[in-house]
């Protein structure tokens, strides 16, 4: 077939820039964790060089995190890191997925052989600081009032306790939460499964769930216990009530962001009804 015009492709190309990470040229990140205690350990992470060239920047990716993991796993701190690439921007990201650390020092000019350039980093430190190492729960804070609707209709108003505590690890101050709200659930009846999760790169925790009920609603204002809830610990705008529906037709709503963990800021979502007002309990 012959055209006079220039082809023009039907889809869009895949443009993929090939990385060449070579041993002893550019293929170590040295880098320092700083734990809650004030410990310090420097290391340096040696990115395979079996895979290079990188066609595939997620392949990149979880080889730098491999990398960064196993130095972490020999120093005995066991730091869960997340490396990821955005190809809409062309950049790297280099992250605790946890809160582990107070401090994570990426040191890129302390090796000849750095990876800095070629990731696009500038041969300097980066500094990560996670000054919310740990959120403490006590008597003033360990309330969580909900309402649960069955099939049926009807609604229960049930309080959470959660456990007192220093929580250093959010993840398990998300699996307190639903251990909680499960316990009080199972004793009322309902027996409700919900799942309590935290988003580190979000810096989200996320109450969802309750599939046997119609719905259940977070009651931050109206609950016997709202002067002692967790709400904000959590970082719910506490002048919203949530109203969760687990089998109804639903929207996804983030409220305004009315917390800051120090440098992170934090808000979480819930599934908003269109309902408008929230019966009597």
């Amino acid at each position: 077939n012959s055209i006079q015009a220039p082809p023009v492709s039907v889809y869009k190309a895949e443009y993929i820039t090939d990385l060449e990470i070579t041993a002893g040229v550019n293929d170590e990140i040295v880098f320092q964790e700083i734990n809650a205690t004030g410990g310090a350990a420097t290391m340096t992470a040696g990115i395979d060089v079996t895979g290079s060239p990188y066609t595939d920047m997620g392949d990149l990716s979880r080889a730098i995190e491999a990398a960064m993991e196993t130095q972490s796993d020999l120093n005995g701190n066991r730091i869960d890191y997340a490396v990821s690439y955005d190809p809409e921007t062309s950049r790297f990201n280099i992250r605790e997925n946890g809160a582990s650390l107070n401090e994570l020092n990426i040191l890129w000019d302390a090796s000849t052989a750095s990876a800095a350039t070629t990731l696009g980093f500038y041969p300097l430190t980066d500094t990560i600081d996670y000054p919310h190492s740990a959120i403490t729960i006590d008597s003033q804070n360990n309330i969580l009032d909900f309402q649960e609707e069955n099939p049926l209709g009807t609604f229960t108003t049930l309080q959470a306790r959660i456990p007192t505590g220093t929580y250093s690890d959010m993840s398990a101050l998300a699996d307190a939460v639903e251990t909680a709200m499960e316990k009080v659930s199972s004793d009322s009846g309902n027996t409700a499964d919900y799942s309590v999760s935290y988003d580190s790169l979000t810096d989200k925790f996320d109450i969802s769930g309750g599939a046997t009920l119609t719905s259940f609603n977070l009651l931050w204002q109206t609950g016997n216990g709202a002067d002692f809830s967790i709400g904000e610990t959590l970082g719910y705008d506490m002048s919203l009530e949530a109203i969760c529906l687990t089998l109804k037709r639903s929207i996804r709503r983030e409220p305004p962001p009315p917390f800051r963990l120090r440098l992170h800021r934090t808000h979480t979502t819930a599934l908003i009804s269109w309902k408008k007002r929230l019966p009597r309990p």
